[in-house]
This record gives C-alpha cells, structure tokens and sequence, in this order.
C-alpha cells in the first residue's frame, strides 16, 4: 500500500497540471500614469444554455509564484451555475458562453511585465483594460 500511495499521488499532478493551461495577457505601454488604468479579468465557459441569463458562481484567483513560470495568478472555478427562471418559448439549448460572476481588479503593469494567469483547459480567460478618464468629488447637499 505505501508503494502504491506516491504512484497515485504523481498521477494526480501530472494528470492535475494536464488540465490546466497558461493564459498570458499581453499589454502595451501606454502615455498616461500607470495607476490611471486596471485590467479587470473575465473567466468563462461554454456550455449549453437556454434562453435565461446564466453566469457561474464563485470563482477564486491565488497569487502564486514558480521557477517555471515566475509570478503568476492561478485561477479555480466550479460548474454551479445560476439561473434567471423565465419561461423560454422553446426548450433547445444551445452553446453560449457564460461567465463567471468572480471578476477580479488587477493592476496595469504597463507592459513591463505580462499578467499571466493559469486555468482549467475548459475555462475561457478574456480581459477588459480600463481608463480614468476624470475624477471629482460628489457635491455635497445641505438639507433644509
């Protein structure tokens, strides 16, 4: 049995990282300060849906770090998916891709370094890069 046991623990990893691939995003420098954008990340599946609106709950992304791939995020997700419960006028189903409700903030690298993040072979990985376009403050209402 303890001969056994380290087999089925290399097996797991190997067949583990097997299912898993490396999302690179690659962002160019831009003019402006750093800090004036974020990139929000969005995690997706395909899968057969009706006429509802879907999206995939939870969803989890661990900052990690190896010699292989240096720094990078590691993303973990289920296949629990939560529905709208409107009447369709037909039951076919048919591919969609619906997302994740987890939709993490990360911070613009600028292009220095490239945002890289690994993830189920099954899971779509696409992203939004953002602009501050202009900041003020709320005014303030003084109440008779």
């Amino acid at each position: 049995m303890r001969k056994i046991l380290p087999f089925l623990m290399a097996a797991t990893l190997m067949f583990g990282a097997e299912a898993m691939q490396m999302n690179v995003i690659k962002l160019k420098p831009m003019k402006a300060p750093l800090w004036d954008f974020k990139v929000e990340v969005i995690f997706a599946k395909k899968m057969q849906a009706d006429c509802n609106y879907q999206f995939l709950l939870g969803g989890a992304m661990e900052e990690k770090n190896s010699a292989k791939f240096g720094d990078y995020y590691e993303f973990t997700g289920g296949d629990e998916v939560a529905t709208s419960l409107m009447l369709c006028p037909d039951d076919k189903k048919q591919l969609k891709e619906i997302e994740y409700e987890f939709k993490p903030i990360l911070p613009y690298t600028g292009g220095a370094s490239d945002i890289k993040i690994l993830a189920p072979k099954d899971v779509i990985v696409k992203y939004r890069l953002y602009e501050k376009f202009e900041e003020k403050n709320a005014k303030v209402e003084k109440r008779k």
